[in-house]
């Protein structure tokens, strides 16, 4: 914050984000600063570099006040040795998922903005728990490049603000090609806040039946969070159709767990453990599983138990 005051006293502008205090979601390298993911395994690693996203908001001139709290390798829940972050609005309501502690801090006027990520619904989810707005970006658009993966082919490192031009403007910063991830998008960035905002002359495509499909649960989570509708202006609605053949959700919560085991499996070996990580692959509970057993530290499952909290 000094180092800012400082270059604008000289005249020295680095862009909108200069000055501007962000959050780091606690998946993200920061050189030299402990870096996490949620996961016990990894207290005391120190990544020697930043990963792209950081790198990007220190040279826009951002003040990086500090690393937020997640889920456990940006899973479900939290470690048991890691807090979960409080809902500043309500202290009994849910905080969403893995980025919790990204939307908790902005919401609480910690920071003006905060990055997250998001495989499956991890910024959406924090946002809509925490009154904010955030932007999962087209899949590629931002660099993943010293990101802890969950599962890469379907992560997205994204924006938390309490407004959508705030997020336009650390997208901005943040988005882009990187010669270290042969898989973020090589077109050029647009200009994410530009003009007015408004809704007007934009149409929404709703896939009902996938939306249809998902009805019972939807009513799963308004009875489990005690959700309450609300009423709000939006575009007009076009229907579509897709053939999705199955529902969309089970087949995410499917796929997402096979890296999330192969991960854990490699995160296993490299810290020492004789767990078998073999054992548990097939079902999004496997995966939890394995990913408490790295946490954890195990040394001893030679009986085959499976691992639990």
């Amino acid at each position: 914050a000094r180092r800012a005051d400082a270059e604008l006293a000289r005249g020295q502008w680095r862009g909108r984000l200069h000055g501007v205090p962000i959050a780091i979601k606690d998946l993200c390298f920061t050189k030299g600063v402990r870096t996490t993911g949620g996961m016990w395994i990894y207290r005391d690693f120190r990544p020697d570099y930043d990963a792209t996203a950081v790198a990007r908001l220190r040279d826009a001139g951002a003040v990086i006040l500090g690393k937020v709290r997640l889920t456990e390798g940006a899973w479900t829940r939290n470690h048991p040795q890691v807090p979960t972050p409080v809902n500043p609005w309500n202290r009994g309501r849910w905080t969403g998922a893995s980025s919790n502690g990204s939307a908790v801090a902005t919401a609480a006027g910690l920071c003006v903005a905060s990055l997250g990520s998001d495989t499956g619904g991890s910024i959406r989810f924090p946002c809509a728990m925490n009154r904010l707005t955030g932007i999962k970006p087209t899949w590629g658009r931002v660099s993943l490049h010293g990101v802890f993966g969950l599962a890469p082919s379907m992560d997205h490192l994204g924006t938390i603000a309490r407004s959508a031009e705030d997020a336009g403007h650390v997208l901005q910063a943040i988005a882009g090609p990187d010669p270290n991830d042969r898989m973020a998008l090589r077109d050029p960035v647009p200009d994410f806040v530009v003009g007015e905002p408004t809704v007007q002359g934009l149409r929404i495509g709703l896939d009902a039946d996938a939306v249809l499909n998902e009805v019972d649960h939807a009513r799963w989570m308004h009875n489990r969070w005690n959700v309450r509708g609300v009423s709000v202006r939006r575009p007009p609605t076009v229907r579509t159709a897709v053939d999705h053949g199955r529902p969309c959700l089970p087949g995410r919560n499917r796929l997402a767990p096979l890296p999330t085991v192969a991960t854990s499996a490699y995160s296993a070996k490299a810290f020492g453990m004789t767990c078998k990580p073999s054992r548990w692959m097939g079902s999004f509970s496997s995966a939890k599983t394995v990913h408490s057993a790295a946490s954890a530290g195990c040394r001893a499952c030679a009986t085959g138990t499976a691992h639990t909290r």
